[in-house]
């Protein structure tokens, strides 16, 4: 009987650990920017990012988001600047980014 509780016990701890492990996966990812779907952060130095998902990064001087084929918003020190339709051209001040988020 006891090999039996400690087994069952040893199951229920690792189906918990395994659930506790689960969530939701992140795939937004900087790619090249040749092409109109992705989301454009245009300064100086312009980086493109697609797919679902949140990401840290450190980007100066942004001051325009082309959203391509994607609503989000990106975080920075003077607040979020959300892009909420798709295809669309959002213009703001220089300012630096410091996490995006695609939806």
């Amino acid at each position: 009987m006891r090999k039996f509780v400690t087994a069952g016990v040893t199951a229920a701890l690792a189906t918990a650990g395994l659930l506790a492990g689960t969530g939701s996966a992140s795939a937004i990812n900087r790619v090249t920017c040749n092409e109109f779907g992705y989301t454009w952060l245009i300064s100086p130095a312009t980086t493109c990012w697609a797919n679902r998902g949140s990401i840290a990064v450190t980007l100066y001087d942004v001051n325009q988001i082309q959203s391509g084929n994607n609503t989000g918003q990106v975080a920075s020190p003077s607040g979020y600047v959300n892009f909420p339709s798709k295809f669309a051209t959002y213009s703001f001040s220089s300012r630096r980014v410091d996490a995006i988020t695609i939806y």
